[in-house]
């Protein structure tokens, strides 16, 4: 591998868990939040939510942070109306494996 070594993608979570004061399920509900910030959204908003998700993930369950997301997530995005950007990232098929009769069932990636 060459070039510059690239930091985090969750610098503050990844600072976090680093430190062990998150879990990995707490890491795991803060990339989620990651994949779903709607695009158009300043990136120095995201960052100070994240660090403050990231210091509040270290006092919560799991399950409490990731209510704490999707409300961040809501008020970013009140209306529910998404760009083709953000259609693209949702959509995709999966491809099952093929039966004897040689037919392949063909489902709808949920994500």
């Amino acid at each position: 591998m060459t070039g510059q070594p690239l930091g985090p993608h969750l610098p503050a979570t990844a600072a976090a868990q680093a430190h062990g004061r998150i879990t990995e399920a707490h890491a795991a509900v803060m990339a989620d939040f990651a994949a779903r910030i709607p695009h158009g959204v300043d990136p120095q908003e995201v960052a100070e939510a994240e660090a403050n998700l990231a210091e509040l993930a270290a006092v919560v369950t799991p399950e409490e942070l990731r209510t704490l997301v999707t409300k961040q997530l809501y008020c970013w995005n009140q209306d529910g109306q998404f760009t083709d950007v953000e259609r693209a990232k949702k959509r995709g098929i999966v491809l099952g494996k093929q039966g004897p009769d040689g037919m392949s069932r063909i489902t709808r990636s949920e994500e």
